[in-house]
């Protein structure tokens, strides 16, 4: 049994779908000198997508959260339900 099996099963189930997502570029990080590295780079550039997606998202939020006009639509919206 390797150190994956000493993961919390969560954890687990994600790091699992992360590598699945890498594993879409191993045509790109298989001609690297080091794999291992460059599969670590590949994660980390599929992680800061999520990360920026995830911050766009919020800030166009807030955008409309603090936009008196999208406020009072949201508000009017609201009151229906």
């Amino acid at each position: 049994m390797g150190w994956k099996s000493e993961l919390d099963p969560v954890i687990k189930d994600y790091l699992n779908n992360l590598l699945k997502e890498v594993s879409k570029y191993k045509e790109a990080y298989s001609k690297a000198n080091d794999i291992g590295r460059a599969q670590i780079w590949v994660a980390l550039a599929i992680l800061y997508r999520k990360i920026t997606a995830l911050e766009a998202a919020i800030n166009e939020i807030k955008e409309k959260l603090f936009n008196e006009v999208e406020k009072e639509k949201l508000e009017k919206t609201l009151k229906k339900y």
